[in-house]
């Protein structure tokens, strides 16, 4: 019997969990829309990803070339 009522409790809070922090979220959200509270930043993992290095051209058609040639193999073979 026991094992019942936990089996019962485990399941009961796996679903009551994700509804009680999205009903948070939300209720937090109408507060930051009406302006009861502060609208808070994403912080540093909303900031985007610096670019990478600048390639020149000649490198760009490359690898363009080099990539076409790959699906040109691959859409060849059959099975």
């Amino acid at each position: 019997m026991p094992a019942l009522f936990y089996l019962i409790l485990i399941l009961a809070a796996l679903i009551l969990v994700p509804c009680v922090g999205l009903l948070l979220r939300k209720r937090d959200f109408e507060r930051q829309v009406r302006g009861q509270r502060p609208e808070r930043p994403a912080g540093n993992a909303a900031e985007p990803k610096p670019d990478l290095p600048d390639m020149s051209d000649a490198q760009q058609l490359a690898d363009e070339a080099r990539l076409k040639s790959l699906q040109n193999g691959f859409t060849n073979l059959t099975l």
